[in-house]
């Protein structure tokens, strides 16, 4: 017998279910126009909010409607923060934005709140009508009354699904091209139909939630097991002016595709000119993953004590230790809880929701820091974590920067993509994400400079990348096959005219030491030591401000199964 609109929904119930149903995907509505996704086709934009609606319609199998829709109110009333969250980042709410939600205190809420009132208003009115109309117009019955129909709507939702997880397979499959590395696939694919499902609301409310209850446990334990650690931190020489220093975290960044660094083409013009900048030639990454590899950047473990990582603190709680103001200002990793613990230690943080999915440029940083900047604390420790070129290269920078071409990729992105025959697309988005990069560092420089005081800048990449450079045309990073492309990184340091005169022997071992062989197993003693911090059990031998800097004879790395092995060059 053939089923009719009858079967599925009384007629006069129709109306205030569209309504409702509106309400409460408001946010994917939102998202669709106002959002990062709204840069997609049209087609993708119709997929998206099918979906949305499919994922909102199923559980209506289950739960008669009015008691669906009163669960569904719930979200309705929180909405306002996702669709705030999209107006400022224009991304979905993220388990990091959560965490600093469920943290904020009650004045930094009214007056957040006070700023958007009217906003708020709308959304008190909406929330009146919605249950309203849930109470006195829907029937507490299943919107699909037959069994029948309820059973091959369930069939449907399954294959869906089973559409949705294959489709994201096959696409992942391009980039794990080893047969190797076919382990990883189906957590790979897991992990993109997660992020895929975190652009839904109420879905993604709910994971992210999840998330950040968890990270917050991580975080909480991680403070108590470090609340009574200490470096003893001190400064040999008391400067008495104004000093700013600033630490960049670069992302998937090469040491060979910058023409400082001798690439033949143009991809950082701007270091070039700009006096004081110093390149290193030798300096590897200890991991090719970027949560790997971060703690060996910003503590003293290495690939061979890795496991020590969440055991101490890092260099920023050692500026805090010796008086400087310190902050965290990051462009991702919101959601990584070792990252978090030191941005809430920090005095101030600012870490926006971006991520890899994202047309996040990196330039919005400096809001943040022209803020720090113009501050009047006279010590001042800065870290500023960018996206740099992490895949998709093509999200990374402004269409003003597209100068290597073609490279636009149809303004989209799939792993599909990681393919011999797209290279030439994908070494020259890169190149635009290089190019984009020299764009950022050189004006953060000339926005230090302009201080006219003693400052420094320290720039190095978490890891490399492969773009099919190899015999095996390996690409990306974090494989457990590696080439010289995943830790070969490019490590910058520029100082003031201010810097060096009162400091002129650190100069002179940042000019020598440029070529020696290193690791990020420097970084922690090179930050502290240019700023004349010290502490006991300081190692000089590792810092290349130092003369008495010691390269290293052998090379450890941590692969992506956290496993210590000799970098072979």
């Amino acid at each position: 017998m053939k089923t009719t609109i009858r079967d599925i929904m009384h007629r006069k119930d129709r109306i205030w279910v569209l309504l409702l149903s509106i309400i409460v995907l408001l946010p994917n509505i939102y998202f669709s126009v106002a959002g990062d996704n709204a840069t997609g086709s049209i087609f993708r934009t119709i997929i998206f909010l099918l979906g949305g609606f499919f994922l909102f319609l199923t559980p209506f199998l289950l739960f008669k409607a009015r008691t669906l829709f009163l669960i569904y109110g719930l979200f309705v009333c929180l909405s306002p923060f996702e669709i705030i969250h999209i107006y400022l980042n224009k991304t979905t709410i993220s388990s990091g934005y959560i965490l600093a939600i469920l943290g904020t205190d009650w004045h930094e809420s009214i007056e957040v709140l006070s700023a958007i009132k009217f906003f708020i208003l709308c959304f008190l009115l909406i929330d009146v009508v919605y249950f309203y109309i849930v109470f006195a117009k829907i029937e507490n019955t299943y919107l699909i009354r037959k069994i029948k129909t309820r059973f091959f709507y369930f069939l449907a939702a399954i294959f869906i699904l089973f559409i949705g997880i294959l489709s994201i397979y096959l696409s992942q499959k391009y980039y794990y091209i080893d047969e190797k590395e076919k382990d990883r696939l189906w957590t790979e694919t897991t992990s993109s139909f997660k992020s895929k499902l975190c652009e839904i609301y109420p879905y993604n409310l709910i994971l992210r939630t999840h998330e950040a209850i968890l990270m917050g446990k991580d975080i909480n334990s991680l403070s108590r097991e470090l609340a009574h650690f200490t470096f003893s931190a001190k400064r040999n020489r008391q400067l008495n002016e104004k000093e700013v220093y600033v630490f960049v975290i670069g992302e998937t960044a090469r040491y060979g595709n910058f023409s400082i660094n001798g690439y033949k083409r143009e991809t950082s013009p701007l270091l070039s000119e700009i006096e004081n900048v110093v390149s290193y030639s030798n300096v590897y990454s200890g991991a090719n993953l970027t949560r790997l590899s971060l703690p060996i950047i910003l503590t003293r473990v290495s690939a061979q004590n890795y496991d020590q990582y969440a055991k101490e603190k890092t260099f920023v709680d050692a500026f805090k230790e010796a008086t400087f103001k310190t902050c965290w200002i990051a462009n991702q990793s919101a959601e990584n809880s070792f990252i978090q613990r030191i941005a809430m230690d920090a005095d101030d943080n600012f870490l926006t929701v971006s991520n890899a999915e994202t047309h996040a440029w990196d330039e919005q940083l400096w809001e943040a820091f022209d803020q720090i900047l113009s501050r009047e604390e006279e010590k001042v420790f800065i870290v500023l974590h960018t996206l740099g070129s992490h895949a998709q290269y093509n999200f990374r920078y402004p269409e003003a920067f597209e100068v290597f071409k073609p490279a636009s990729l149809n303004n989209a992105f799939s792993y599909s993509f990681f393919s011999l025959k797209n290279k030439e697309l994908l070494v020259n988005s890169y190149d635009n994400a290089i190019l984009y990069t020299d764009y950022f560092l050189a004006n953060t420089i000339k926005k230090l400079d302009s201080l006219n005081c003693n400052s420094y800048l320290m720039y190095v990449s978490d890891h490399g990348e492969n773009l099919f450079d190899t015999e095996d045309n390996l690409s990306g990073h974090g494989g457990r096959i590696y080439s010289d492309y995943d830790f070969h990184v490019p490590f910058f340091v520029w100082y003031s005219d201010e810097y060096k005169n009162n400091y002129p022997e650190k100069v002179d071992a940042i000019i020598k030491n440029k070529d020696k062989k290193l690791s990020a197993n420097n970084i922690f003693y090179s930050v502290l030591d240019m700023a004349d911090i010290d502490f006991p059990g300081f190692i000089k031998e590792k810092s290349v401000a130092s003369t008495a800097l010691i390269e290293d004879s052998v090379r450890y790395v941590l692969t992506a199964d956290i496993e210590c092995k000799i970098f072979e060059e």
